[in-house]
């Protein structure tokens, strides 16, 4: 017959091995207590938020305008080519520069030479043609009160292409500003009917945000030219400045 027999020795560890989870709780308590402690605060004071876009719009007469015209040359002789198109560069800048274009507006820089050649339908090859040399030259009217004079010159030269006039402002960065704070405006308004219909206050701007580059953003081209063809006048039309934001606001209790 086996006789057990307990020494205090075998009664402590006993006693140790059945309290191990309880002193292993009551060691951990105090950091799960300590980490409630401190999240509570962050849960607490987390704030909602309301993300919302506004936009504005600025409506501005243009004042300016650049006109891009072309001369093309075809031959062999790529330096007699030159020659010719220097020529006539020369005489369109010097009839600009005498109805009041700064030499700086003129942008003369513009050049592409290119082997030009033609399908044969007996032989069934490219034939070759020699070259083609294109000077494209940009003018900036900062006046557009000249802007008939100018293409009245223009015109009167050999040129091969001209393009339509682009229309733009001058004081472009100011009008652009003006619709960024219409903008603002527009979001604010929309947000505080947002947050009165949710039953809350519309609190402080947390973030603004502008999508795209803002220091040169794009403008809404709504451009109309008149031509009062008997007078040689143009009248510009409108054009619309145009910004956008994103922003997020802070929403209160009441």
């Amino acid at each position: 017959m086996n006789i057990a027999i307990e020494t205090a020795d075998t009664v402590s560890a006993l006693r140790t091995q059945k309290d191990t989870p309880r002193i292993k709780a009551l060691v951990l308590l105090p950091f799960v207590l300590g980490w409630f402690l401190l999240s509570a605060p962050a849960l607490a004071d987390e704030t909602a938020t309301l993300t919302i876009e506004g936009s504005g719009e600025v409506t501005v007469v243009p004042d300016q305008a650049d006109i891009t015209v072309s001369f093309q040359e075809r031959g062999w002789d790529v330096s007699k080519l030159e020659a010719q198109m220097n020529g006539k560069v020369d005489k369109l800048i010097a009839a600009l520069v005498k109805t009041g274009i700064e030499q700086n507006a003129i942008d003369s820089t513009q050049i592409r030479i290119m082997p030009v050649s033609r399908y044969d339908q007996v032989t069934k090859r490219q034939i070759p043609e020699g070259f083609e040399l294109t000077r494209g030259i940009t003018i900036r009217v900062v006046d557009i009160d000249n802007l008939g004079t100018t293409l009245g010159v223009v015109t009167d030269q050999q040129i091969s292409q001209v393009s339509s006039p682009r229309l733009s402002f001058s004081e472009h960065e100011v009008a652009y500003q003006q619709a960024l704070a219409k903008a603002v405006e527009q979001a604010q308004a929309r947000a505080a009917v947002i947050a009165e219909a949710s039953g809350l206050e519309l609190g402080a701007i947390m973030k603004i945000a502008t999508p795209g580059n803002p220091l040169r953003p794009m403008a809404e081209g709504r451009l109309a030219m008149a031509a009062a063809s008997d007078v040689g006048n143009y009248t510009p039309g409108e054009m619309l400045v145009a910004a956008t934001l994103s922003i997020t606001f802070a929403l209160d209790s009441p």
